[in-house]
């Protein structure tokens, strides 16, 4: 048996990936699958993806404010919040793209008040996608079982709780 130290056994842990080519499992999707239908799927990550835009813009114009209105700390969070609605947006775009969909362009209308509006605002927001929302999207997307769309939308729910 080789004896080797723990540093070296890390260094070659993280090294191995970029050496050594492991297929990925859970990422790659069963083969191609754009000739097979999804109708449904399509329609509630297309609804997903107009919510999540429209919380990304709205998060950046309270980004604004709060910095306006001199509050760096709140403006952070919006800018948090901003950052994984569009993460979340991103996500739902590439399975769409899996499933040979294009993106509709979303025409989004944001209204901004004062940064204490603005925080009471997002919470109700929050709240209504957690218990709302995205519960609804996972039920409809269950209806289809297609897994990374439901996989997918389960994380961001959890994201948001």
């Amino acid at each position: 048996m080789i004896k080797i130290s723990r540093r070296t056994f890390l260094y070659l842990s993280t090294v191995s990936p970029f050496v050594f080519h492991f297929p990925v499992f859970a990422s790659q999707s069963k083969g191609d699958i754009s000739n097979i239908s999804y109708p449904h799927t399509i329609l509630v990550l297309q609804e997903a993806i107009k919510v999540e835009m429209i919380a990304y813009k709205t998060y950046i114009g309270y980004t604004a404010k709060a910095l306006k209105e001199k509050y760096p700390n709140i403006a952070y969070l919006f800018h948090t919040f901003s950052y994984s609605e569009n993460i979340h947006a991103d996500n739902y775009k590439r399975i769409l793209a899996i499933l040979g969909q294009e993106v509709k362009s979303i025409n989004i209308d944001i209204d901004v008040r004062d940064t204490r509006t603005n925080l009471q605002k997002a919470v109700q927001n929050e709240l209504k996608k957690i218990t709302t929302t995205y519960p609804g999207f996972l039920k409809e997307l269950e209806t289809e079982t297609y897994e990374e769309a439901i996989i997918d939308c389960m994380y961001s729910w959890k994201s948001h709780q």
